[in-house]
């Protein structure tokens, strides 16, 4: 007990309480997920990006991010950056059109946000124990070469937590991942915008429609 004691006094100044908006119902589950592996396929314009960079700063770990453009670095960076004003920063790295950036807490705490890398073998050998990795459109090329090159580190990691849209490729690496996450589900968009119909695939705005295929996909043998 006196363990205990002791790892909660250590702890306890780097988890976050904020007086943050309400979570939508649907995206609850993937707030209060503690299993290692957490996936939501969500459809265009359901808050993906928000609730991702939302997980980050709540986290009571260090974070890294993984975003699939440039623009996201940022976008991700602003994000956080909005919702953390309760909070006392130490140091902010961001530049505009960069691959990376980082905000440390005063607290000690720090989220990593990177541009996925084709080539993943830069990331090899990464501490990832005590840290939470999040993946932002994890449904890409990208992403199915980074957890074959990282299945060891990843495995070190607190959780990893992925949100996207799935991709046309029915049997990608993303959806096979999914497939094998302790939490797992679909958020479909309540309907598909005026003037957007022929431009995106129903499968963008109602991910569900998916689910008979992915639960059909065999497992990520490695992982």
């Amino acid at each position: 007990m006196e363990l205990i004691a002791q790892y909660i006094e250590i702890d306890e100044p780097r988890r976050v309480d904020l007086c943050l908006p309400d979570i939508r119902p649907e995206w609850r589950a993937f707030h209060e997920s503690n299993e290692h592996k957490i996936s939501v396929f969500a459809g265009r314009q359901t808050g993906k990006t928000y609730n991702l960079a939302l997980r980050a700063v709540r986290s009571q770990y260090d974070c890294i991010i993984f975003c699939h453009h440039r623009s996201t670095v940022q976008i991700m960076v602003d994000l956080i950056m909005q919702m953390s004003r309760e909070l006392p920063l130490a140091r902010v790295s961001s530049g505009s059109g960069s691959s990376t950036a980082y905000i440390e807490y005063e607290n000690g705490r720090r989220i990593d946000i990177h541009v996925l890398p084709r080539d993943s073998s830069t990331f090899r050998g990464r501490r990832l124990m005590m840290k939470e990795v999040l993946f932002d459109e994890f449904d890409r090329e990208e992403f199915g070469h980074f957890i074959e090159v990282m299945d060891y580190e990843l495995r070190q990691a607190v959780h990893v937590v992925c949100v996207g849209s799935p991709s046309m490729n029915p049997t990608s690496m993303g959806k096979r991942w999914f497939n094998q996450s302790g939490t797992k589900y679909f958020i479909d968009a309540r309907y598909i915008p005026f003037g957007m119909e022929e431009d995106y695939n129903r499968w963008d705005f109602f991910p569900s429609e998916m689910r008979q295929m992915i639960e059909n996909l065999p497992p990520v043998d490695s992982l």
